[in-house]
């Protein structure tokens, strides 16, 4: 999936919040049992992890673009592909912060404060529901993520391209 800066601004979408994936974590059963009030809502739960099929890719891509804020509890470790997925779709984010600090890891990978965490389901159900009736605030917080997500990605590649510049250039690397 590449970030093509085209969708719908939060505003515009119809569901405050969506959900795919495993129900084998007694932390994901507390996430939607405190979350399901807020609505609409989509959930398309698994009872374990397993691959997408082409079309059921297909659907969970036209549920992000239609969703605006993405739960993302861990997974088998902190990160999770779905907080990726919800910054390419233009979706707003939610992690839970560990008190082993595990969550520290997006701000080493992403950027410091560039996803929303909170402290448990409560807090982000509350904060859904106070965001989600103001338009102005979910577009200015979807710009806002828009625009770093993108200059991220974009000084990522950049780095990557001057290490593989330098690896290539073997003999610049003693004198770098």
């Amino acid at each position: 999936m590449i970030l093509k800066g085209k969708f719908k601004k939060l505003s515009e979408r119809s569901l405050a919040w969506s959900f795919a994936g495993s129900v084998d974590k007694p932390s994901r059963i507390e996430m939607l049992q405190t979350l399901s009030t807020v609505e609409p809502n989509s959930m398309k739960l698994l009872p374990t992890w397993k691959h997408p099929l082409p079309e059921e890719a297909d659907e969970y891509m036209k549920i992000l673009e239609d969703t605006r804020f993405i739960p993302c509890p861990r997974g088998q470790n902190y990160e999770t592909y779905r907080l990726y997925e919800a910054l390419e779709a233009g979706c707003i984010p939610i992690c839970i912060g560990e008190p082993t600090n595990e969550h520290d890891c997006y701000n080493k990978l992403i950027g410091d404060n560039a996803i929303l965490i909170s402290k448990d389901w409560l807090s982000v159900k509350s904060m859904i529901q106070q965001i989600n009736s103001n338009t102005e605030a979910l577009n200015q917080i979807q710009e806002n993520l828009t625009k770093y997500w993108t200059t991220h990605k974009v000084n990522i590649t950049a780095h990557i391209l001057a290490a593989l510049e330098r690896i290539s250039k073997p003999e610049e690397i003693g004198r770098a």
